[in-house]
């Protein structure tokens, strides 16, 4: 499965940082502005309020110019990271929240488990267009533990597209994931 922020070496995840800083640098101009900054937070699982995403911009933004420059996103990103991993051990075992393990079905009862897989279809649709784009769908997959090849997952969204519009609907979505969560409880 995904490992949880606390089980990942120090090494491991200041590479990790490094290229997220570099995919949440859109326009390529070696900083990130406010908006990949919220951006970039999303897309890494990071859910965050609004209130919470400017208050670690503002922090994070050290030398107060409107921008996040790569010495300043990494001590700050290692510091949000040091957080969640202290919440996690208090937690003392339970779920992190940016953990989405799939559940067997057939423990959880069925009003529950329709709460669950809106949940999960709200997560997943990051642009909130009210469908699942490929990518968003494969990146639910591979945050819930599912690491299937990319020639996987495109049979998957094939197959979960009944309606072949080339977006996965809610109604064509749980179905999809009760199957794949029944398969890997087996």
């Amino acid at each position: 499965g995904v490992p949880m922020w606390n089980e990942v070496p120090d090494d491991m995840l200041e590479r990790y940082l490094g290229k997220l800083f570099q995919i949440g640098d859109t326009n390529g101009d070696g900083v990130l502005q406010p908006k990949e900054f919220l951006e970039l937070l999303t897309r890494a699982g990071l859910r965050f309020p609004a209130d919470l995403v400017l208050k670690l911009f503002m922090e994070a933004d050290v030398n107060q110019d409107g921008v996040i420059e790569y010495d300043e996103f990494m001590p700050a990103m290692l510091a949000v990271i040091s957080a969640m991993k202290e919440g996690a051990e208090e937690a003392s075992g339970e779920e992190e929240s940016g953990d989405l393990a799939m559940p067997n079905p057939a423990d959880v009862p069925a009003d529950m488990m329709a709460d669950y897989l809106k949940k999960l279809f709200k997560i997943a649709d990051t642009n909130d267009d009210g469908v699942l784009q490929p990518v968003e769908f494969a990146e639910l997959l591979s945050r819930s533990g599912f690491n299937f090849p990319a020639h996987v997952i495109v049979s998957l969204v094939k197959a979960a597209d009944v309606n072949e519009d080339g977006v996965i609907e809610y109604e064509e979505f749980v179905p999809a994931m009760l199957g794949l969560m029944e398969a890997a409880n087996e």
